[in-house]
């Protein structure tokens, strides 16, 4: 089977989902490409304007990202986005959406699976299945489209609030595609990534996202005032001011402290937590539910991480944290945390995708 996976960046999840899914679908003997769309934009400013501008958005002016969030969530301002300012975002870039779309039709994929909703948009009039990945525990309408033939979702909550815009559409509960790694037990040679000879009490890994919009000092702080020994990772990712920032803390003797930027390999620091402080984005989630990692929560992007945080609290996944409540989070545990077992996402929307008609996997 030829699949092309299209994802694009505003927030890291929608492109590491897509390269998940991607990787999966290759192991499993497919033929699948992913593609990144923002590189067929060759003008600086459509990447500023529709996708950069979203770290800004919700570090800088999150009240700004709730408003839009909550107007694309309204079915009558969606539809007056779709003939004003998405057709005016389509004929000003008409020449990079149509080499887009040129060189799709000489992969001549038989699906096309889409990680961003806003791709939809630029794929309209294609003949080729079109099948979206939603990417968080809730969705938006602006997902939603009657040109999509399969919405993959995280839960079986998210296909009422799809079908009263379409009551025909087709929603199959799949979860999250996470990478191949997260579905095995365990990583050989974890020392070979994780060089650190002794833990020192539990092990607190700190995520503060891809792109790192979120800041942990003050839970830091929290965690350095408990005198109990512990040992806390903290992974900035592509953020090197606020890993400068971090590295620069003074740390006690009680604490081993550990601070580092991107990494490739962030199963391994997973696997070895306690338990997990991040911000609820819909590919971390899934990764530490693979893993079955508590999850203590802060920070979320109004919006769609709100609502992913509602999700793993109402299900015993993950508690939202500060830090007055951290340590006390952290020694209660095993009171509030309830591990569920993860399905293969990945091989479950595979199994759909082969069948000519999905709807007979629904439930």
């Amino acid at each position: 089977m030829k699949l092309l996976i299209l994802s694009a960046p505003g927030g890291s999840g929608h492109i590491l989902i897509g390269q998940a899914f991607c990787q999966q679908a290759n192991d499993l003997g497919h033929n699948a490409i992913h593609i990144n769309c923002i590189d067929f934009f060759t003008q600086t400013a459509a990447q500023s304007l529709f996708f950069d501008s979203y770290d800004t958005v919700v570090t800088r002016t999150p009240r700004i990202w709730k408003m839009i969030y909550t107007l694309t969530d309204n079915y009558f301002t969606l539809l007056l986005l779709q003939h004003t300012l998405f057709r005016i975002w389509i004929w000003w870039y008409k020449k990079e959406i149509t080499a887009l779309i040129q060189h799709i039709h000489t992969l001549t994929p038989d699906h096309i699976i889409i990680t961003h909703p806003a791709i939809t948009y630029l794929l309209l009039g294609t003949q080729t299945p079109l099948h979206v990945i939603v990417t968080d525990y809730t969705v938006n309408k602006l997902w939603t489209h009657p040109s999509i033939c399969t919405y993959f979702i995280a839960h079986d909550q998210m296909k009422k609030k799809i079908q009263s815009l379409y009551p025909s559409a087709q929603c199959l509960e799949t979860g999250i595609p996470v990478r191949p790694c997260f579905y095995t037990t365990q990583r050989n040679n974890t020392n070979k990534y994780i060089k650190i000879p002794t833990y020192q009490g539990p092990v607190i890994l700190f995520l503060t996202g891809g792109h790192g919009l979120a800041d942990p000092t003050e839970l830091i702080h929290a965690l350095f005032v408990d005198q109990s020994p512990k040992t806390i990772f903290v992974i900035c990712g592509k953020n090197q001011s606020l890993e400068k920032k971090l590295r620069r803390l003074i740390v006690p003797n009680h604490i081993s402290y550990h601070c580092i930027g991107w990494v490739d390999t962030i199963d391994t620091y997973m696997r070895i937590a306690t338990c997990i402080v991040t911000k609820p984005g819909g590919s971390t989630i899934s990764e530490c539910v693979a893993l079955q990692k508590p999850m203590l929560l802060y920070q979320p992007i109004p919006g769609q991480e709100e609502e992913n945080a509602h999700y793993t609290i109402q299900h015993n996944l993950a508690k939202h944290t500060t830090p007055s409540t951290i340590s006390n989070d952290i020694n209660t545990i095993p009171q509030w945390y309830v591990p569920q077992e993860i399905k293969n996402a990945s091989k479950l929307i595979l199994e759909a995708l082969s069948r000519s008609d999905t709807s007979s996997l629904l439930q």
